[in-house]
């Protein structure tokens, strides 16, 4: 059954069997229409449909702040985001029984070529006040004084988060902050930090790591 409506201007739209004509900028486009799903999903296809929708739901609220340390590899159209998703899929998501499982402490918010937090610890000093302290190492192979810290704290089933992207430096060994939300929820709380330098084309990071969880 054909359906074609003329409107203003002499454009097209509407379909004629399996070709369907509308407007994309200015211009009258064709296009064939999706046919039906012919065979079923497999079980791995739909394993890793679940396990993408799952990362993409933990990663969703943070988007903003993983384009920013995930900026060193947008490439075209691909966003910080998309990569913190693909190295989510192969990092912190585990086959259990056939259901995909992931596991918060294993996911990365930044990834890079710069050293991570050595000897990382996180005590907490206060009804939500924690201190974050680190061995610098600046005397060691390639750490620096000046890297900053970045602090990024996530409470994954309340959607809240909150981010430090001016931490102390490496040579500091020390960062105290706030947890507004623990008195108030009793859902997990993930606290996760990397260092990072500006250099001439952007900002570069190192891996991050997951420090402890708040409840």
């Amino acid at each position: 059954m054909a359906k074609l409506i003329m409107q203003k201007l002499g454009k097209l739209r509407g379909s004629i069997g399996n070709v369907v004509f509308y407007q994309l900028n200015g211009e009258t486009v064709m296009r064939r229409k999706p046919g039906p799903r012919k065979t079923k999903p497999t079980p791995r296809q739909l394993y890793t449909r679940k396990a993408f929708n799952l990362g993409q739901l933990f990663l969703k609220p943070l988007i903003k702040e993983l384009n920013f340390t995930f900026s060193e590899f947008i490439r075209g159209p691909k966003r910080g985001f998309h990569f913190a998703l693909s190295t989510l899929l192969k990092t912190a998501i585990s086959n259990r029984q056939g259901k995909p499982v992931l596991d918060p402490i294993l996911v990365q918010i930044s990834s890079g070529e710069l050293d991570p937090l050595t000897d990382a610890s996180l005590e907490k000093i206060g009804e939500t006040k924690f201190r974050l302290s680190w061995n610098a190492n600046t005397w060691i192979g390639t750490p620096r004084e000046g890297d900053r810290l970045y602090l990024l704290v996530y409470c994954p089933d309340e959607k809240l988060f909150f981010a430090i992207r001016e931490g102390a430096f490496r040579k500091n060994e020390l960062q105290e902050f706030d947890i507004p939300w623990l008195e108030r929820v009793s859902s997990k709380t993930y606290c996760y930090a990397a260092f990072y330098k500006k250099v001439l084309k952007g900002i570069r990071f190192s891996d991050s790591v997951c420090l402890g969880i708040g409840e």
